[in-house]
């Protein structure tokens, strides 16, 4: 019986090695399931959860990847791979806890009402792909820690109360593709390090307080596709690599204190749809448009300090649909080329100093729904059949531009200082006006059927 006792040991000593080695090795962790588990009853147990949403997270239930919300993989150890809790109503702060589920490559928790600070655990979810935390009342700053995340692809924290600098380091998570912190009282520069991230496509940092400079070589990565940079306090020029920029289509820098001149590159892009630089102190000319196909869409300059004439080459973009110049120093004669613009539904060129007729064929444009050319020194005649020449016209303001002519069905109509004579038709013929000022001519109100 001694000798059995002895062979039985010899036996199991090998496997009981083999088991303690198995569980020493990091991809094998004997208690990483039970952690996730722990790790999602700690966050339950600390969070507020007023609707329920959380029901099925029960001590009793074993199963945690049946747990609302959370996803598991599908190999043979069991583990939290991603956990959207989205728009369930939750609230409190985030624990610590969070960071222990260590194989999660999605956590999204936006449209909650977690306050308090972004949780610098979260630095140890090494396998962390998507994280998006938008939407709720975090307040504090943004954890350096966070650039421990090296597989980082998609950063969103928009719409929240965040308050110091963008951390420098963070961009050492050289993965990024898109960044998304808008909406929140950031502060101080932009970090130059998102201008060498290879792989980012969209970076949105507007709606803060941030100064400086935009980072020189910003948009020099072949994956740029969307910057909005706008509603900050940025100064200096638009950098070279920006207006270069072989794969941009949105770029939004409206609304800062930009200085210089508009690069000449920049409107002969052939991949823009949508240039927003209006609200800064750009000044210099307006640079003309060499590309044929350039594919921009919206142009917006408005609040700047331009000089010089329009253009006569921004005729040349077809796709234009949104052309707003107003407020500037603009001179010279509205260039006939742009009724030739065939999608154009907006022409705002408000307070400038241009002068002469305005060209008959902008009266031609049958896609035209906002009109203003007001406070100008111009000269107008109105056709007589406006209303069906421009059928969708909504806006028509043209304060203190010399006219004569007849006026046609509109919504809204501001014709201040325009010697306009005559009659306006009655009411009755302008079922959509919601909006009429008159002052200063010398028109006569009609208010019965003609």
């Amino acid at each position: 019986m001694v000798w059995l006792a002895a062979s039985r040991a010899k036996l199991l000593f090998p496997l009981l090695v083999f088991l303690i080695f198995s569980c020493s090795l990091p991809w094998v962790t004997c208690d990483d399931t039970d952690t996730d588990r722990e790790a999602l009853l700690c966050f339950k147990s600390q969070i507020s959860d007023p609707i329920g949403a959380l029901s099925s997270w029960s001590n009793t239930s074993q199963n945690f990847c049946n747990w609302s919300g959370v996803s598991c993989s599908a190999q043979t150890q069991i583990r939290v791979t991603a956990l959207n809790l989205s728009s369930q109503g939750l609230g409190g702060t985030i624990p610590p806890c969070i960071g222990n589920l260590s194989s999660i490559t999605s956590l999204d928790m936006s449209n909650n009402g977690f306050r308090g600070s972004i949780p610098t655990e979260l630095g140890r979810l090494s396998q962390i792909i998507h994280l998006n935390l938008s939407i709720n009342s975090f307040d504090g700053c943004i954890p350096v820690e966070l650039s421990s995340c090296t597989s980082l692809q998609i950063l969103g924290i928009r719409e929240n109360s965040l308050q110091g600098e963008i951390p420098p380091n963070l961009t050492q998570c050289i993965r990024l593709k898109q960044v998304v912190l808008s909406s929140n009282t950031l502060q101080g520069n932009i970090p130059s390090g998102f201008g060498l991230l290879r792989e980012l496509e969209t970076l949105n940092l507007s709606n803060n307080a941030l100064t400086g400079n935009i980072p020189s070589l910003l948009g020099s990565s072949p994956s740029l596709v969307y910057v909005d940079l706008g509603a900050n306090q940025l100064t200096g020029r638009i950098p070279e690599f920006l207006a270069n920029s072989s794969s941009l289509q949105v770029l939004m820098l409206m609304q800062n204190s930009l200085t210089g001149e508009i690069p000449k590159s920049l409107f002969n892009t052939s991949t823009l749809s949508a240039v927003y630089l209006h609200n800064n102190n750009l000044v210099g000319s307006i640079p003309p448009v060499t590309a044929t196909d350039t594919p921009i869409k919206i142009l917006s300059l408005a609040r700047n300090r331009l000089t010089g004439e329009i253009p006569v080459s921004l005729g040349n973009l077809s796709s234009l649909t949104r052309l707003s110049l107003a407020i500037n120093n603009l001179a010279g004669r509205i260039p006939e080329s742009l009724s030739n613009v065939p999608s154009l539904e907006m022409l705002i060129l408000t307070f400038n100093n241009l002068s002469g007729p305005v060209p008959q064929s902008i009266f031609n444009m049958s896609s035209l729904i906002f009109l203003e050319m007001a406070n100008n020194s111009l000269t107008a005649k109105l056709p007589p059949d406006i209303g069906y020449r421009q059928p969708n016209l909504q806006g028509l303001i043209l304060s203190t531009t010399r006219l004569n002519g007849d006026l046609s069905k509109l919504e809204m109509l501001h014709l201040l200082n325009t010697g306009l004579i005559g009659s306006v038709p009655s009411f009755g013929s302008l079922p959509n006006l919601r909006g009429l000022i008159l002052h200063t001519t010398n028109l006569k109100l009609v208010t019965g059927a003609s």
